[in-house]
């Protein structure tokens, strides 16, 4: 197999992998016999295309490819000889973040001619091994094995006609993966359990994370509460609960129950100024509700420990502003050229373009033009702002090199705020995603 790239793995979490897989009851040989070939070093920032490729590897012979380190992104399986298809582990992976608009950059990838995009829409493969890999009591089994045997399941997802292996390279997006309370690493005990286990399995795989500004995904991860909720047969009370509320109109009071706003005697709202931790503490409607927004600096330290470079940071407003540039950006970082994108879709009285204005999330609902819910009014909208502006500015203090466009309250111009401390493990994730660290 090519020689996989280097990356810089987080000690603490491998070695919390290594326990649980001592602790497994099995023989040492059969444990040793699928550990990968790991290559220490610092992570270099990805050139070339990992494309599928040959040769193909019969569906019997899985575990063994796996057990002699022979599969990789790109690794092709075959389930039957005269098959006119092969299934192929995918090169890039969307990872995230929920509500930040990775079905928009799924749809724009399905356009390029040199990527095929796994035929689920999300398979949150690495968020369902967890229950296989608990025994009757608990335990955690050898995480090896349950790779060894699964991965060309996982394949099966991303089929490849015979003769296009090597032309084109396969991708997934899976916002699940960066989703704390779905990912069930941190209630078994294994951090950083879904990173490591892609990693394990495929070293070489190229990552994309979506990040949103945080005023706008507050609004809309409401909603969507309110949606998921809404189907259970106790819709009503569980809203009540964990959403804060049990309609779109109940947002502005979910707020203010949540102790993030106030309103003023004249029932103005007024953003209430805390510590950013504070404020990505909160949670709807109060102590029992969902959390408002996921903290991204801490999502990407679970992840960027494990892939380095080999993982990119795009924003949502940008794919608004230049889809075409942020697009071909993240071309690159899988190797490929950039691309034209003939079938792009101008949006109407918009300068925005899209892959399907029928289709897209951003700028229909089931194919009409009228969104779920009503933007904010500008009086909220600052307010919020405001409350998040800490949030903003200890994000660009610790990664300034992503350049993030997020805007910051004018009303904290000129006004006294938190004090912005870069802890340590920060500036360790600032060296893993920064070329060059600020002077």
């Amino acid at each position: 197999p090519p020689l996989r790239p280097r990356y810089r793995t987080n000690g603490s979490s491998m070695e919390a992998l290594r326990l649980h897989e001592a602790r497994s009851g099995k023989a040492g040989e059969a444990r040793t016999s699928h550990r990968r070939p790991r290559l220490e070093g610092t992570v270099h920032t990805p050139t070339h295309p990992v494309m599928t490729r040959r040769p193909l590897v019969p569906a019997a012979r899985a575990p063994q490819a796996f057990a002699r380190g022979a599969v990789d992104s790109g690794t092709c399986v075959l389930f039957n000889t005269s098959a006119k298809q092969a299934h192929c582990l995918p090169s890039l992976i969307c990872i995230g973040m929920a509500k930040a608009g990775t079905e928009e950059l799924r749809g724009w990838m399905m356009m390029h001619p040199n990527i095929s995009v796994s035929n689920v829409r999300e398979t949150q493969y690495f968020n369902k091994i967890l229950p296989r890999m608990r025994r009757g009591n608990g335990a955690l089994s050898d995480m090896g094995s349950i790779l060894a045997e699964g991965w060309k399941e996982y394949a099966k997802m991303f089929p490849v006609p015979r003769g296009r292996v090597g032309s084109v390279l396969t991708m997934e997006k899976s916002a699940g993966y960066t989703h704390a309370r779905r990912n069930g690493s941190r209630s078994a005990g294994v951090p950083q359990l879904v990173p490591a286990l892609m990693a394990r399995l495929m070293p070489s795989v190229r990552l994309v994370v979506l990040l949103r500004d945080p005023v706008p995904v507050v609004r809309s991860r409401y909603s969507q509460c309110l949606l998921q909720l809404g189907r259970h047969t106790e819709g009503k009370q569980l809203m009540g609960t964990k959403c804060g509320g049990t309609t779109e109109d109940g947002f502005e009071n979910m707020l203010i129950g949540s102790g993030l706003v106030t309103l003023t005697a004249s029932g103005e709202p007024r953003g209430l100024r805390s510590r950013h931790d504070h404020v990505l503490a909160s949670r709807m409607g109060g102590s029992n509700g969902l959390l408002l927004t996921e903290d991204p600096l801490n999502m990407l330290h679970d992840w960027a420990p494990f892939f380095g470079r080999q993982l990119i940071v795009l924003f949502t407003e940008h794919m608004a502003s230049d889809a075409f540039g942020t697009m071909n950006r993240l071309l690159q970082h899988v190797g490929l050229t950039d691309y034209h994108w003939p079938g792009a879709q101008r949006i109407p009285n918009s300068t925005r373009y899209t892959y399907s204005i029928t289709k897209s999330k951003s700028t229909s609902t089931a194919g009409t033009y009228s969104p779920r819910y009503q933007p904010l009014s500008p009086a909220w909208e600052a307010a919020l702002r405001l409350v998040y502006t800490p949030v903003i500015q200890h994000f660009k203090a610790t990664l300034p090199c992503l350049h993030s466009p997020w805007q910051e309250s004018p009303q904290s111009e000129g006004a006294v705020m938190p004090t912005i401390t870069v802890t340590e493990r920060e500036a360790t994730l600032r060296g893993l995603l920064c070329p060059v660290s600020p002077a």
